[in-house]
Formats: structure tokens, C-alpha cells, sequence
């Protein structure tokens, strides 16, 4: 038998998650959040820099952490995190380049983009029109309901930053509820 293979993310996730804490929280409220994470996870997390790749699970621990510490599992802080990475992810330059197409654009680019942050999942987009989509993320090595709500988040954000209006998204399917792939159904003006 193969051992399990380890889904890892770049550390840039890590460290806009706890930028966000501190810029919101300051170091109490940091400090608040790690206290709620295993002494190992505490300790890897205080040491991740951005261009490294850790365990997807230090990040799912991390937000869990934030979400059970600083807001009574309401999931609203891991929404307003994914949104404060998204921005700080995508420099002022892509979202000049990325304006000059539509939101859509940016959905068919999804692939290109989700490999510089995470070593598994497959994405697929079809375009029922001009101002939808429908993304099938396959084989994603994390199953997790509120990391999905993450993603849902973050990508609602990058529409938001490339400028989409009334960007609306559904998450239909998701593997935390037994399906086998998650989609998410995105629609703007």
C-alpha cells in the first residue's frame, strides 16, 4: 500500500490568514487564535514564509482555530480572511489586466492560478453564459466544508477585484456533504 500523499499549499495562505488576525485583533487576538491550535501547529505556523509549501491541514487548523476562537463558529471571519487574501494575492498589475477581460476571463484562467497555491485539485469551468459559470474543483486532497466556504469567499473577492457587480455564488455540490466533486455556480453583472 502507498502512503497517503499530503496535500500542501503555498504559505502565502498562512501568512494573509494571520495578517488578517493581527491587522483586525492585534496581538492579543493572535495570540487568542493560536492558543486554540495544537503546540505543533503553533509552532509551524510562526514559522512559515510565503514561498514555502506546507500541509493544507496547518491551514485548515489555522481557520477552524479562528472560527471556534474569535467567532463563535459563525464563519464569518474565515469569509472576511479569504477576502483580505485575495486582495493581497492579485498585485494592482493583474487586476489592470485582468479588468480588461470580464470575471469570466478569470474563471477560465482558474487552472494556471490554483497551481501556484495548491499542489492538488483539478479545476473545470463551462460558461452557460456570458455573465455565469459553473467550477468543478476534482480531486482536491482537502474535504472540509468550511474550507470550501474559504474558497467560495476568495473567489467571490477576485470577481469583486476585477469588476464584477452583484457577483453571486452557490456552492451546489461539495464533497463534505458526500458528493463527489464540489462545484460552484457564480454569477455578476
Amino acid at each position: 500500500m502507498y502512503p497517503h500523499r499530503v496535500t500542501r499549499l503555498k504559505g502565502t495562505n498562512i501568512v494573509h490568514t494571520r495578517s488578517y488576525i493581527e491587522s483586525c485583533f492585534g496581538l492579543e487576538g493572535w495570540a487568542t487564535v493560536a492558543a486554540g491550535m495544537s503546540v505543533e501547529s503553533r509552532a509551524a505556523v510562526a514559522s512559515v514564509v510565503a514561498v514555502g509549501w506546507y500541509p493544507t491541514t496547518l491551514h485548515v487548523e489555522l481557520l477552524r482555530a479562528i472560527d471556534v476562537e474569535l467567532d463563535q463558529k459563525r464563519g464569518m471571519l474565515i469569509r472576511r480572511a479569504a477576502a483580505y487574501g485575495a486582495e493581497y494575492d492579485f498585485t494592482r498589475i493583474h487586476r489592470v489586466l485582468f479588468r480588461l477581460a470580464n470575471p469570466g476571463f478569470l474563471l477560465e484562467r482558474v487552472g494556471d492560478i490554483w497551481t501556484r497555491f495548491y499542489d492538488s485539485g483539478r479545476w473545470s469551468v463551462k460558461r452557460p453564459s456570458p455573465t455565469s459559470a459553473q467550477a468543478t474543483l476534482t480531486d482536491f486532497g482537502v474535504v472540509d466544508s468550511m474550507y470550501c466556504a474559504y474558497l467560495g469567499a476568495y473567489f467571490v473577492r477576485l470577481f469583486d477585484l476585477v469588476g464584477a457587480k452583484e457577483t453571486k455564488l452557490a456552492h451546489p455540490l461539495c464533497r463534505a456533504k458526500g458528493d463527489a466533486t464540489c462545484r460552484y455556480d457564480g454569477s455578476w453583472r
